[in-house]
C-alpha cells in the first residue's frame, strides 16, 4: 500500500522552467544558476554582503507570485535543500510571510547539499492563499546560498488528521517531485482505547482501537512482549497473579509505534472449583474423534490457552503453581504486616494475636514452567500435591472443605476441584485470622489493667 502526496509549489520548486520575475532589488542578488545543482539543471542562488543581515526571495515565476492555499488546522511538511561553498549563514522559510516562520535557522556543512525541513501547522493564521519566501541569513557576511528541491506537502490531506508522519520520516520517504508521488505508508501511531474486557480463568482479555496503517499489534506486560496479533483484541494466558500493567503498540513494514497508555490489571487467584462430570464427558467425546474432524472452534477451545475444565494440562499445572506461589507470598506478607501492626500499637507478641504458623512453616516450591507436551514424573506430581497439603496444614480449614486426592494419578474432576478450593480456603482463612489478630491487638492496647482504678477514685 502507498500514499499519494502532492508538492503544492509544483514545478516552481525545481527552478527549472519559466521566466523568473524579480523585483529591481532582487535582481542584484537573486539568480537562477547551474554551477551547483541538486535536481535538474538549475538552482536558485541568493548572494549576501556585509551591508545586509539577510537576503530574501518571494517565490514567483511568469505566472506571478506563487500563493499556495493554507488550511490552518492542517500539518504541512516543508523542505528545501541548500548548498554553501563556505558556511556563511542559514535559511528560513516563511509561509505566510509573517511570524512565526515555517522553518528557522537551519543549514549544514559547506561543500554539500543539506536538507532543511520541518513539519508544522499554520494555526496562527487564517485560511487563505499566501506567498512563500526563502531567506538567506548571511548576518552581514559576504557569501552565497544555493536552493533546490523546494517541497510543500499538506500531510493532513494526504495521510489524514492525527496520522501525519514526522519530519524525519518525511525526509527519508518523500522524494522531490514537481507534481505527485507515491510514498510508503508511515509508521502507525500508538493505539488508543486499550481496555480490559475480562479477567478470568481463561486469561486476561484486552481490546483497543485500530491504528491507521497498522498490519499488526504487539502487547506488552510491563516491558515484556506477550502477544503479537493481527487484530485489535487478544487473550493473554496467565503467567502471574497480582497487579500488572499492559500496553500495546502498532507496527507495519515501516516500523513500530510508541506504546499506548498502559492500563493496570489486578489478576486475582483464578482458580476453578466447579468442574463437573459433564465437563469430563465433553473432553472425552472430543478426543474420541479424529483430529481432522475437529472444527476451528473446537481446536481453538482445546489448544487456545484457556481452561479446559474436563482435562488437566500444562496450563493448569502452571496456573495452580502460580497460585501456590501467590498464596505463599500472602502468608509471608501477613506475618510481616502483623509484626508491624503490633509495634505500631505498642503490644508485645502473644499467642492471642499471633498467626498459627511461622515463615519456616511456609515451605513450598511450586514449579511454574511446565511446557506443553512435557511428561510429569511421579516425583514431580508428589511434590505438586505436597505443596497444597503443606499450605492446607498451616491453619484450621472449613469443615466442609473437600479432602485432597491421595495422588495425582487417575485425578478426577472432584480431586482437581479440591486442589484449587484448598488454595482459596487458605487465602480466605489467613485474611480472617489476620483481621482477628489485629482486633485482639487493638483490644489489648486499649484495655484497663486489673486494679488500676480503685473504688472512689476518679
Amino acid at each position: 500500500m502507498s500514499v499519494t502526496i502532492t508538492n503544492l509549489v509544483g514545478s516552481i520548486g525545481s527552478f527549472e522552467s519559466g521566466t523568473w520575475l524579480l523585483t529591481t532589488a532582487e535582481k542584484a542578488y537573486v539568480h537562477i544558476m547551474s554551477d551547483h545543482v541538486k535536481y535538474g539543471s538549475n538552482s536558485l542562488r541568493i548572494t549576501g554582503d556585509t551591508a545586509e543581515f539577510e537576503r530574501t526571495y518571494t517565490l514567483r515565476n511568469s505566472d506571478g507570485v506563487f500563493q499556495p492555499t493554507l488550511i490552518p488546522a492542517h500539518k504541512y511538511y516543508v523542505r528545501v535543500e541548500t548548498y554553501q561553498e563556505e558556511a556563511t549563514g542559514s535559511t528560513d522559510i516563511y509561509w505566510p510571510i509573517a511570524e512565526p516562520s515555517m522553518l528557522a535557522g537551519q543549514s549544514g556543512p559547506a561543500g554539500q547539499w543539506n536538507v532543511c525541513s520541518a513539519v508544522v501547522d499554520r494555526s496562527s493564521f487564517s485560511a487563505g492563499a499566501y506567498s512563500m519566501r526563502l531567506d538567506y541569513n548571511n548576518a552581514n557576511t559576504a557569501g552565497c546560498m544555493w536552493f533546490d528541491g523546494l517541497v510543500l506537502v499538506d500531510l493532513t490531506d494526504a495521510f489524514g488528521a492525527g496520522y501525519e508522519p514526522t519530519a524525519a520520516w518525511c525526509d527519508a520517504n518523500i522524494p522531490f517531485t514537481d507534481g505527485t508521488a507515491d510514498v510508503p505508508e508511515p509508521v502507525p501511531k500508538a493505539p488508543t482505547g486499550l481496555q480490559l474486557v475480562r479477567s478470568d480463568a481463561d486469561g486476561v482479555a484486552l481490546a483497543w482501537s485500530a491504528s491507521k496503517w497498522a498490519t499488526g499489534y504487539r502487547v506488552y506486560r510491563g516491558t515484556t512482549l506477550v502477544a503479537d496479533v493481527p487484530g485489535t483484541s487478544t487473550v493473554i494466558r496467565l503467567t502471574s497473579f497480582g497487579t500488572v500493567q499492559f500496553s500495546v503498540s502498532a507496527y507495519n513494514a515501516a516500523g513500530e509505534s510508541a506504546r499506548s497508555s498502559s492500563i493496570t490489571v489486578t489478576i486475582p487467584l483464578l482458580l476453578v472449583t466447579d468442574r463437573t462430570q459433564e465437563d469430563v464427558e465433553q473432553v472425552r467425546a472430543l478426543l474420541q474423534r479424529p483430529y481432522r474432524t475437529w472444527t476451528a472452534e473446537e481446536r481453538s477451545w482445546f489448544y487456545g490457552g484457556g481452561v479446559v475444565r474436563g482435562a488437566y494440562n500444562a496450563l493448569d499445572l502452571n496456573r495452580v503453581g502460580l497460585a501456590v506461589d501467590a498464596v505463599r507470598t500472602l502468608l509471608l506478607t501477613r506475618l510481616t504486616d502483623l509484626d508491624a501492626y503490633l509495634d505500631e500499637r505498642g503490644v508485645a507478641p502473644s499467642p492471642l494475636f499471633s498467626l498459627p504458623y511461622t515463615a519456616d512453616d511456609v515451605d513450598v516450591s511450586p514449579k511454574t514452567d511446565w511446557a506443553v507436551g512435557a511428561i510429569p514424573t511421579r516425583e514431580q506430581m508428589a511434590s505438586y500435591l505436597q505443596d497444597i497439603r503443606t499450605l492446607r496444614g498451616l491453619m484450621p480449614m472449613p469443615a466442609d472443605l473437600a479432602e485432597l486426592p491421595e495422588s495425582m494419578r487417575y485425578l478426577d474432576y472432584a480431586g482437581a476441584n479440591a486442589i484449587e478450593a484448598t488454595l482459596l480456603a487458605v487465602r480466605d482463612t489467613v485474611e480472617v485470622l489476620f483481621a482477628q489478630c489485629k482486633a485482639n491487638a487493638d483490644l489489648a492496647a486499649s484495655a484497663w489493667r486489673c486494679a488500676e482504678i480503685n473504688c472512689g477514685e476518679v
